[in-house]
């Protein structure tokens, strides 16, 4: 797991793209869970930056390579476990400027509907980390940029990216 610090891209990795995220943490077994019970499933949550090669994930059948290489998914230091996701801002910065800017209450499915809809297909086990989507546009990553994600009472993950290897 990347925290914060740099970040190089795997060979051939040309169109790579940040995505600002609440990273949900399981902290106990659930599989099938109803979305009333399902924050019973939630350890707490991390700040994460759901990095994406834009032309893999077209080109590939599955975008486990698009959105799982090595590197990829560099989240925040700590698990903040004493947080009710309510209105949290998620702002992602490339250089300094504002890229992306929402709030978590106008997420389009809320962490109750995610875990539920997720556990009736997978059993969640303790650890997994659920990236639950991104609030707005990106675009592309070059050697030098400085991309930072932070959540209000979450946490910040930045990267320098260093290009590729």
């Amino acid at each position: 797991m990347i925290t914060s610090g740099d970040l190089s891209f795997p060979k051939g990795a040309n169109n790579v793209h940040f995505e600002g995220e609440l990273v949900i943490v399981i902290g106990k077994s659930c599989q099938e869970v109803n979305k009333a019970s399902a924050l019973e499933c939630v350890f707490g949550y991390l700040t994460g930056n759901d990095v994406t090669e834009r032309s893999w994930q077209g080109q590939d059948l599955q975008w486990w390579r698009a959105k799982g290489a090595r590197g990829f998914g560099p989240v925040s230091s700590f698990i903040v476990s004493d947080v009710t996701i309510k209105d949290q801002v998620i702002t992602t910065t490339l250089n300094g400027k504002v890229m992306q800017q929402e709030s978590v209450a106008n997420m389009i499915h809320d962490v109750p509907a995610i875990v539920s809809y997720i556990s009736t297909y997978i059993t969640l086990n303790p650890g997994d980390m659920i990236f639950a989507g991104t609030p707005g546009r990106t675009r592309s990553l070059n050697a030098g940029d400085v991309v930072s994600v932070s959540i209000d009472g979450i946490g910040t993950v930045t990267n320098t990216i260093q290009g590729s290897n």
